[in-house]
């Protein structure tokens, strides 16, 4: 009689094992979840080109993504037809011999940045301006007439 006793005691102590285990595991999952989404503030990206700008005897070739809080997005998008102004501006005025060499992709990434907030009198791009792509050729001679 004691050993049915303990069969029944057993099934239930692994039953109740069990669900304790999923419970804890459940609980920790959500913890995760609801922690990283706390952790990470949301990005927003707005995309500006490809631009194709001539400056000495190079064509700069590249597109743009802009980094901003959720917040300035409306502010993005009042402002895109300037934005798209200054950026090509900055670009036009990039000395190709320096490129790659000591005036680095991030120097010019942070010009772009600066230039946006100081012709639009703003502070509202904060995070990032990023060169999402980015060529530099040389500019075929032209044909001798």
């Amino acid at each position: 009689m004691s050993t049915r006793n303990f069969q029944d005691n057993f099934v239930a102590y692994i039953a109740a094992m069990v669900t304790i285990g999923l419970i804890v595991m459940g609980a920790s999952f959500w913890y995760q979840l609801r922690g990283n989404s706390a952790a990470t503030p949301p990005m927003a990206y707005t995309k500006f080109g490809p631009y194709e700008v001539q400056v000495q005897n190079s064509t700069i070739s590249a597109s743009i993504s802009l980094e901003t809080d959720p917040d300035d997005v409306d502010w993005v998008r009042q402002n895109r037809a300037s934005l798209d102004v200054i950026f090509q501006s900055v670009l036009a005025k990039a000395d190709p011999q320096r490129l790659g060499g000591e005036y680095t992709i991030e120097m010019m990434q942070d010009a772009l940045l600066d230039a946006a907030n100081q012709d639009l009198h703003t502070n509202n791009l904060k995070i990032a301006v990023i060169l999402t792509d980015f060529l530099l050729r040389p500019r075929p001679d032209e044909p001798n007439r």
